[in-house]
């Protein structure tokens, strides 16, 4: 909040993120300092699927990407607790189970303020694993629109510490009920792991419409 512009751009290996294939549909960061009277106007999230693992010395390599992102969560916010914040996603992201993944943030806020200033944790990773700039001036426009290397980022080797929520899909047993009587069928559902928020999905077999034949 020193600044009234922000953006990071941060990669997550895929051994770190240790999520098979299916729709994120959240993202958490660990809130160690809260901000009540700062409102980040705009906050952005974008994920993509990256075949990046670091970036380079040089300032040619610390480049903002622009194609390729999805939007999953922006909105105006205030961080007013401590602890996992977590942004519940507008549209999913359907992660790939195999690749690094790519996270962007950026925001406004109304004007600097040198107090009452938020912090997340973060890890340092060893290896140059984000970029980042950050601006109160007009120069560079909104950090949404920065590309390539403009503005000129900074190298950064910690990234935030996230936490990636995930719907999952388990196969029930049984997999066939028996027929229903009346409309109506009981029985016991064996699920093959332990999970929180289940949603139960039962799906009716295709039923064919009666033979027609053909009049002459």
């Amino acid at each position: 909040t020193l600044f009234t512009k922000c953006r990071s751009q941060q990669v997550h290996l895929s051994s770190e993120i240790g999520l098979t294939e299916g729709p994120i549909t959240s993202v958490a960061l660990n809130v160690t300092a809260a901000a009540t009277a700062v409102t980040f106007t705009d906050f952005t999230i974008r994920l993509k699927h990256t075949a990046r693992t670091s970036y380079g010395v040089s300032s040619s390599d610390r480049i903002w990407e622009t194609d390729g992102f999805t939007t999953v969560y922006q909105g105006n916010i205030t961080v007013s607790t401590t602890g996992y914040y977590t942004f519940a996603f507008t549209t999913p992201f359907t992660y790939d189970g195999v690749s690094n993944l790519m996270v962007d943030y950026s925001y406004r806020i109304a004007s600097p303020t040198t107090s009452n200033r938020p912090t997340v944790s973060g890890t340092d990773r060893g290896s140059t694993r984000s970029i980042k700039y950050y601006t109160s001036t007009t120069t560079y426009g909104e950090p949404l629109t920065w590309s390539g290397v403009s503005p000129p980022a900074f190298g950064e080797s910690r990234i935030a510490d996230i936490q990636l929520g995930m719907t999952t899909y388990h196969q029930l047993s049984p997999a066939t009920t028996s027929a229903f009587t009346n409309g109506v069928w009981a029985g016991n559902l064996t699920l093959g792991s332990a999970a929180d928020s289940v949603t139960v999905m039962a799906r009716a077999k295709a039923v064919r419409s009666p033979a027609r034949r053909a009049s002459s």
